[in-house]
């Protein structure tokens, strides 16, 4: 383990951040190395080393003020691969603030100055990548929760599958910091957005919306008047994610054995908490002999 964090150490120190724009020309083995350098710090992450805070606050303030340099270019294809790069990058940048960065800043870095700053990062793409981030600046600038509430309900019902990811991420992580000790409390209008927004069967990122509703559920987050409406939510979805009425080249055909694999969950995680009028049961008993393996094994690969 000692080499690995000499290692880690060592990408903190090196600044590997400063070239994260996408080359002029084409040319795989540099957008490779430009990946595998940003990807380190998702690693990092992952396996929970985090850099110091002096360190962490330095890295911070790279990645927001970092502004893709729009590059012309006449040929289609070109524009094409360049524009998937930068999308990858600001996912992965993303990932680096919300569970590297931010989470290693000390209380005195965690300011409204720099929550701003990412705030306009956020808002520069479709996807809102590093929304995550900002329900760890509620500790110390309590006066960001109207604003950082806002823009997690507006990322709930957006058009966009990603940003609706980064809005329930951001979600679970105020959710978790609260159990971590934060004393700023999750608004109960963001669970009833998420609840109305699963009821209204949003169609974007709705394996996300459930999977979140159901981690809500098991920390005893959600009021027993917001699981009673998850009920005949998941009676509906029993009629409409029926394989029979999909077309298998729609793009709802992508995501819709994820959609029942998340419903069989919720509908386990349930059983204890309401009185069931046969809906859970039969959410339960058709994951058992779904023709697809991710929703037959969904209570084996369950994760909260």
């Amino acid at each position: 383990m000692a080499p690995i964090c000499r290692k880690f150490t060592t990408l903190f120190q090196n600044g590997q951040t400063s070239d994260l724009d996408a080359p002029k020309l084409l040319d795989t083995r540099v957008l490779n190395q430009k990946l595998q350098n940003i990807q380190s710090y998702v690693l990092a992450a992952q396996i929970d080393i985090r850099p110091e805070p002096q360190r962490a606050q330095r890295l911070f303030d790279e990645l927001v003020a970092w502004d893709p340099t729009p590059v012309e270019s006449r040929d289609p294809m070109g524009g094409s691969w360049r524009e998937n790069f930068v999308d990858g990058m600001r996912r992965h940048v993303g990932t680096v603030l919300s569970e590297l960065c931010a989470p290693a800043l000390d209380p005195t870095s965690k300011n409204e100055e720099r929550a701003s700053t990412l705030r306009t990062w956020i808002l520069k793409s479709r996807e809102w990548h590093g929304l995550p981030a900002l329900p760890e600046f509620l500790d110390t600038t309590p006066s960001l929760v109207d604003d950082v509430a806002t823009l997690i309900r507006r990322a709930l019902v957006g058009s966009y599958s990603h940003r609706v990811g980064n809005g329930v991420t951001a979600l679970r992580k105020w959710a978790t910091l609260v159990q971590k000790g934060l004393d700023v409390a999750l608004p109960d209008n963001l669970i009833d957005q998420l609840v109305s927004t699963i009821e209204a069967r949003h169609e974007h990122g709705l394996p996300a919306l459930l999977y979140t509703a159901r981690y809500l559920l098991e920390r005893n987050l959600i009021s027993a008047q917001s699981v009673s409406r998850l009920l005949p939510a998941l009676e509906d979805l029993s009629f409409e994610t029926q394989y029979i009425d999909t077309e298998a080249i729609s793009r709802r055909a992508i995501s819709l054995s994820l959609v029942r694999a998340e419903c069989v969950r919720l509908a386990y995680a349930m059983k204890s908490r309401i009185s069931d009028d046969g809906t859970l049961e039969q959410w339960i008993e058709a994951g058992k002999s779904d023709p697809l393996p991710e929703v037959r094994n969904a209570l084996l690969t369950s994760e909260s």
